[in-house]
C-alpha cells in the first residue's frame, strides 16, 4: 500500500492506494491523537509527506512501526493535483502527495534525526537575537536621526557617542534610547548564553551530538568558522555523510552538485567542480 498524508496542526488528511492504483485508504479528517494509531495498524507501506513543519517528527514516530517514509518539497507536488488550483483542499493535496511518492524521478528530502534539528534550533534561535540585535542599533540610529544626531554604524562608538548626546534630547527620547540600550545589553547576554565566548559554538555542538561526532576538526578549530560548519553538518543527512569514520557510506557522489547545494545556495556555475576540487574526498571529508 502506498499512503500520502497531508500534514497540519490538528486534522490531518490521509489517503492510500494499493498496488493497482485504487483507492484503499480515504480519510479526509483524522484528528492530532487519531493519526499515529491509525498509521500504526497498518502493514507496513511506503508513506509520503510535504517536507513541512512537524514532517521530521512525524517521519520519526512512523518509520518505528516499520514504515518506509518518504518526504517531498511541497513545490514538487503540486503539478500532481487533479483538481487544480481552484479546487486545493486537504483531501486532494492528500491524494497528490500519494501520486507523486511514486515518481522514479521525484527528489525526496532526507528524514532529519533529533539532535539534528535540535542543533539548528539552537542555530536559528541564536540567529534571530543577533538579527533582533541589530535591528534595535538600527531603530535606535533611526530616532536620533530625526533630531539631527547621526551615529556611527559601529557599536562600541554608538555607544560611546550616545552618551555625549544624551543631553541634547528631550526627555522622553532619553527614554526611549535607555530602553532599547537595555533591549540590546539584553540581547547581548541571550548571544552570549548561546556561545559564550570562553566556549566556542562548535564545543557546545559536538556536547549535543554526544558520541556521533568526534573530530573537533570537522567543525573547525574557531568560533565563526565552527558554527557555520557545525551548522552545515546538521543540515546533511546522517547516513549520507561522511565524517570521520571510514565506514561511514557518502551519501553525496563526487562531482554531485546536491552536496553544495544542500549546505548552502550554489551562486554560479561551476562551483560544484571547485567544492569538489577542494574538498577531493567528497561532502565533508576529512
Amino acid at each position: 500500500m502506498i499512503v500520502g498524508i497531508d500534514l497540519a496542526k490538528n486534522v490531518f488528511a490521509v489517503h492510500g492506494v494499493d498496488k493497482n492504483g485504487k483507492a484503499a485508504l480515504n480519510k479526509p479528517k483524522v484528528t492530532r491523537d487519531q493519526l499515529l494509531p491509525l498509521i500504526a495498524n497498518l502493514p507496513p507501506c511506503l508513506i509520503g509527506m510535504e517536507a513541512c513543519s512537524g514532517a521530521h517528527h512525524w517521519a520519526r514516530q512512523f518509520r518505528q512501526h516499520g514504515h518506509q517514509i518518504k518526504l517531498m518539497p511541497p513545490k514538487f507536488v503540486t503539478p500532481y493535483r487533479m483538481s487544480g488550483r481552484r479546487g486545493k483542499n486537504d483531501a486532494a493535496d492528500a491524494a497528490a502527495i500519494c501520486e507523486a511518492v511514486t515518481r522514479p524521478k521525484m527528489r525526496f528530502v532526507p528524514v532529519k534525526e533529533e539532535h539534528q534539528q535540535t542543533i539548528l534550533c539552537l542555530h536559528r534561535t541564536r540567529q534571530g537575537f543577533v538579527e533582533e540585535r541589530t535591528a534595535t542599533y538600527n531603530r535606535l540610529r533611526g530616532l536620533i536621526s530625526e533630531f539631527g544626531i547621526v551615529l556611527p554604524q559601529k557599536v562600541a562608538r554608538l555607544r560611546e557617542e550616545i552618551v555625549l548626546r544624551l543631553e541634547d534630547l528631550p526627555g522622553w527620547i532619553n527614554r526611549c534610547v535607555g530602553d532599547l540600550l537595555a533591549h540590546a545589553d539584553q540581547l547581548e547576554r541571550r548571544i552570549e548564553e548561546y556561545a559564550p565566548k570562553e566556549v566556542p559554538l562548535y564545543v557546545l555542538f559536538l556536547n549535543i551530538y554526544e558520541n556521533r561526532l568526534r573530530s573537533v576538526e570537522l567543525v573547525g578549530k574557531g568560533m565563526r568558522g565552527g558554527k557555520r560548519a557545525a551548522f552545515s553538518t546538521a543540515s546533511v543527512p546522517v547516513r549520507r555523510r561522511r565524517i570521520v569514520h571510514k565506514s561511514t557510506a557518502l551519501w553525496f557522489r563526487r562531482g554531485s552538485s546536491q552536496c553544495p547545494g544542500a549546505i548552502k545556495p550554489v551562486p554560479k556555475q561551476g562551483a560544484s567542480r571547485r567544492f569538489f576540487s577542494d574538498n577531493p574526498n567528497g561532502c565533508l571529508g576529512q
